[in-house]
């Protein structure tokens, strides 16, 4: 329960950032899991669904929560072009071999003024900089790309989007990429100390600089809001 609570306060946050620009309309959720995000959508009134390359997490949000999931690679989809208010991408561009190729596709789904939200690891971030290849979100070879703010700007302003706001402010994400560079997260037989160390002293620093980082427009992750 503790674990669903947690899941649910982070996407309560990511939704509270899309409704100060959009209270409603058609949302799609690109790379979905299992659905957290398109259930807590869904619960404030969202028209929300999901694509998922894996059918077994897919096939795990259509069955407990019966939500409107398909499974497959997205450039194949055959969702109607110009059809969704909102596309969201939380921590999933990184992992995907031809971002620019999805990002055109994007803008051929999105209605005139929809609304892009893509969320990624920041390479040019504080966290990268100190850890540099012992940086928990390189997640190598998971993460086939890393991005700046600067550089995701300029692949989105090729593929004709407007970048309205960068937001460095993910209380899912940031500590948890100091932390985990720092030392393992919940590793299996983990000890006593190690435990102790992780809960306490760690994971304080761990959100200390994590507020800094945010706070001078670093962090560990940053969003981009774009139309």
């Amino acid at each position: 329960m503790y674990y669903m609570n947690r899941i649910e306060r982070f996407q309560v946050d990511k939704l509270k950032k899309i409704q100060t620009y959009s209270q409603t309309g058609r949302l799609l959720d690109i790379g979905c899991g299992v659905g957290h995000f398109i259930r807590t959508a869904l619960s404030q009134g969202y028209a929300a669904e999901g694509i998922e390359f894996s059918e077994v997490a897919a096939a795990v949000g259509r069955e407990q929560w019966d939500l409107q999931i398909v499974s497959g690679d997205f450039l194949s989809s055959q969702f109607v072009p110009e059809s969704f208010d909102i596309i969201t991408l939380w921590q999933v561009l990184e992992h995907l071999r031809q971002p620019r190729e999805v990002l055109l596709k994007i803008h051929s789904l999105l209605k005139p003024g929809g609304l892009l939200v893509i969320a990624v690891p920041n390479f040019a971030g504080i966290q990268a900089k100190i850890f540099r290849d012992r940086w928990y979100h390189l997640d190598v070879p998971r993460h086939l790309f890393h991005y700046s703010p600067e550089s995701l700007v300029k692949i989105l302003d090729s593929c004709n989007f407007h970048v309205d706001k960068i937001d460095h402010h993910s209380p899912e994400h940031n500590y948890a990429g100091i932390l985990g560079s720092l030392m393992r997260l919940s590793p299996p037989g983990e000890s006593f100390i190690h435990k102790l160390i992780r809960k306490t002293l760690a994971t304080f620093f761990a959100r200390m600089l994590a507020t800094l980082e945010t706070s001078i427009g670093m962090g560990g992750t940053f969003t981009v809001f774009a139309r």
